[in-house]
């Protein structure tokens, strides 16, 4: 999302929250372009499907409905994950219109698990020298070995189902070796 030139310090809290969101979906989308998985901004929807048996891999990450087409948009898609068998989460964020679609997904069952929270930082103001607490270190990712400890990481803190960790290896958006 374009920030209009402005600095991160020149940004409105609307302003940070609508670029995490846009980098998220962007990220997404990217997830998108590998063979086994589907990007798509249709018909007010964009989403991201995996196929995958974990709802945090299928996501709804905005739409931006006609009220007087939004039950019959919300069905269409939520018939379109039941059809394929896969879990899916909705997030509605300030992207999202209209603003109170969570009352149209909670009426259709959908939980209202959590509210996000962004965070932003001027990566040109942290130096050369970030410190950071004892015990705590940072280290690119730079193999394959890699690779696999960060996937088996996240797998193991989302309980993902065993097929979610081969996937991953399998797609450079989570592997750079397989690119």
């Amino acid at each position: 999302m374009s920030t209009g030139g402005k600095s991160l310090a020149e940004l409105l809290a609307d302003e940070v929250v609508k670029a995490c969101e846009q980098n998220y979906i962007d990220y997404w989308r990217y997830v998108g372009e590998s063979p086994n998985a589907e990007f798509s901004e249709d018909r007010g929807i964009t989403q991201c499907i995996t196929g995958l048996p974990q709802e945090i891999m299928n996501v709804v990450l905005k739409c931006r409905l006609d009220p007087s087409k939004i039950d019959t948009r919300i069905d269409e898609a939520i018939e379109y994950y039941r059809s394929r068998k896969i879990p899916v989460i909705w997030h509605a964020g300030l992207l999202t219109e209209p603003r109170d679609i969570g009352t149209y997904l909670e009426a259709r069952g959908f939980p209202h698990d959590y509210d996000g929270i962004a965070m932003a930082i001027d990566l040109d103001s942290t130096g050369d020298d970030m410190a950071f607490p004892e015990g705590i270190s940072a280290k690119a990712v730079d193999s394959a070995q890699d690779c696999k400890n960060w996937v088996a990481c996240l797998t193991e803190s989302w309980e993902s189902p065993k097929e979610v960790s081969s996937w991953m290896l399998q797609n450079a958006c989570f592997n750079f070796s397989s690119s």
